[in-house]
């Protein structure tokens, strides 16, 4: 039987069994069980003797316990077995699908059909693409409005040493040699599947960064916010 608060909730259907009623799908009604069929067409039949019903006296919402209508048609003898249906909520499971980033098959350490890769595709498969974690790139900063790195950028994980401020943005030379964070960035949570470039290992999971290579200050400057991370990426070899 399911619990009270579902009986007072709503009045879900009922499959109850009724041996030897062959016909009784071609009936309105029973008068002595109270019973209307869900459907009047041969489908309020499960299966057997199973029937699919609604009981006439109990409205679709009430505060009142339905309880002993429950009881008295368990007790009815026409009747040997009746349970209340409990509405489920279902939802299909994620099916995975190879990323559609145009230079994903170029990734040779996440797709290789010749030698060993990551093997990120079983762990994809099983739903580990970084969902719920937050990692730290400690390097020369990112470009966070990148489009394959900004829907993934966590502001509230991220510190520029060099500034004092929470900016991660790197400073931009003539050399352009700023941009190691940027692609370590990349390789660990860029977006899939929206058309851009590659895909990251943990594409689900948010970037912080920690910009601090040409920084006079070691860690304990970061606040503490950067600090709670769970994961720290040290690429620059500091």
């Amino acid at each position: 039987m399911p619990p009270r608060s579902e009986i007072l909730s709503l009045a879900h259907p009922l499959i109850v069994a009724l041996p030897g009623t062959e016909r009784l799908f071609e009936m309105t009604s029973d008068s002595s069980l109270r019973l209307r069929f869900v459907s009047h067409s041969p489908s309020a039949l499960v299966f057997g003797d199973y029937y699919h019903f609604r009981h006439r006296t109990v409205v679709k919402r009430s505060l009142s316990d339905h309880r002993g209508t429950q009881v008295r048609l368990e007790r009815d003898p026409k009747v040997t077995w009746a349970e209340q249906q409990v509405s489920k909520k279902r939802k299909k499971r994620d099916v995975y699908q190879e990323p559609s980033d145009p230079k994903f098959r170029d990734q040779w350490y996440l797709y290789n059909t010749n030698h060993r890769d990551l093997n990120a595709r079983s762990a994809w498969e099983l739903g580990y693409t970084g969902k719920g974690v937050v990692v730290s790139i400690l390097d020369d900063g990112i470009e966070k409005n990148h489009p394959d790195l900004m829907q993934n950028y966590d502001p509230d994980a991220s510190y520029d040493v060099n500034d004092g401020d929470p900016d991660p943005q790197p400073r931009y030379t003539q050399l352009n040699d700023n941009r190691h964070g940027t692609r370590c960035a990349g390789e660990v949570a860029a977006v899939a599947n929206n058309g851009i470039c590659g895909v990251g290992v943990a594409y689900n999971a948010k970037i912080g960064v920690g910009n601090l290579v040409q920084a006079e200050h070691d860690m304990s400057s970061v606040p503490a916010s950067v600090n709670s991370l769970q994961i720290s990426g040290c690429a620059g070899g500091l």
